[in-house]
């Protein structure tokens, strides 16, 4: 859902620097989808990337991203926004460069809040942005007329905020009862926040240890399935079950066996012999496989098999094992 908030903070000059989204869980009244409506918004170290990766995207386009008047989605635009960050304590803040009509806006006082527009499932999280219109706006904000512009309610309801924030970090045992009464509350959710990243990534880089050994135990099982593979491929050649010059078939077991295990294997060695009753082919002096009548007709048969195969595999894009599986079964 896109959600255009008038959950920003009041702006009296022009900073660098503003709240896009205030930390933790605020119910707000928004836009949602062109409707008015409240909802909650929960607001986090997470929110973060989402939102920096859209404004990157966006950032690389021809057309760039902008903070405008009143969520008009035309118009001048009033700030240019270069990057999010996140700080504990506060939430996600925008980095930004004001326009002329923008800084003349704010400083003017004819603009006194912030407005964003994001998108956020339907926990209320946000998930990014908007990937055409501006990514918030500077508003008086007509709709939110219940929120006032006094300081001291203001920052009454920021304290009542982080209390309840500081309550769930002590149920969640991230802080101690003390850390959340003391005067320098904020710096221990800093802590408490810095503590969760360490052992993140702690946990990230023994999860990335794990993958490597997995990853390496995976290639030495692959590599000692073809090793075996290629023996039982050999014994077969020298047991005259295979033909030495045959190498396309001596490949097709050799995938066979890596593939099927136990069960190719024993259809090799219960292979019968080309030459029965001769363990070794015949090999005469010039290097030639001595010709019989049984031979020439078996690599006939293999000749064809593998002729077969190579019109299945370039007909039907197998690779020449399936191929060769296929011209076998049709010659039976």
């Amino acid at each position: 859902m896109h959600l255009i908030a008038a959950a920003g903070e009041s702006i009296a000059t022009a900073p660098e620097t503003i709240v896009y989204l205030p930390e933790g869980r605020t119910t707000i009244s928004a836009t949602v989808d062109g409707r008015p409506q409240t909802v909650d918004v929960e607001v986090g170290p997470e929110s973060l990337e989402a939102l920096q990766r859209d404004l990157e995207s966006r950032n690389e386009q021809n057309v760039r991203p902008i903070v405008d008047f009143d969520h008009r989605d035309d118009g001048p635009a009033a700030a240019i926004p270069r990057q999010f960050r996140y700080e504990a304590g506060r939430g996600v803040l925008l980095d930004l460069e004001w326009t002329r009509a923008g800084r003349s806006a704010i400083e003017g006082r004819d603009y006194s809040y912030f407005s964003p527009l994001f998108i956020a499932d339907d926990s209320g999280r946000p998930v990014g942005l908007d990937p055409l219109r501006p990514i918030g706006g500077l508003v008086n904000s007509p709709a939110f007329r219940e929120i006032q512009r006094i300081a001291a309610k203001a920052a009454a309801n920021e304290t009542n905020k982080v209390m309840m924030d500081l309550s769930k970090l002590v149920e969640a045992s991230a802080i101690t009862e003390e850390e959340a009464t003391s005067e320098d509350a904020v710096s221990a959710i800093a802590a408490a926040f810095a503590r969760k990243t360490e052992e993140l990534n702690a946990a990230e880089a023994k999860l990335k240890a794990t993958e490597r050994v997995r990853d390496e135990a995976l290639q030495e099982i692959a590599a000692s399935k073809q090793s075996k593979a290629d023996e039982a491929v050999q014994r077969a050649v020298e047991a005259g079950r295979l033909s030495a010059n045959d190498e396309e078939g001596q490949k097709f077991w050799s995938d066979l066996i890596v593939e099927k295990g136990a069960e190719a294997l024993r259809q090799l060695e219960a292979k019968a012999a080309i030459n029965p009753g001769i363990s070794k082919p015949i090999v005469a002096a010039g290097g030639a496989a001595t010709p019989n009548s049984e031979t020439n007709v078996l690599e006939a048969k293999a000749s064809a098999i593998r002729n077969r195969a190579a019109e299945i595999q370039k007909s039907q894009g197998l690779d020449f094992s399936r191929a060769w599986r296929a011209a076998a079964a049709e010659s039976v």
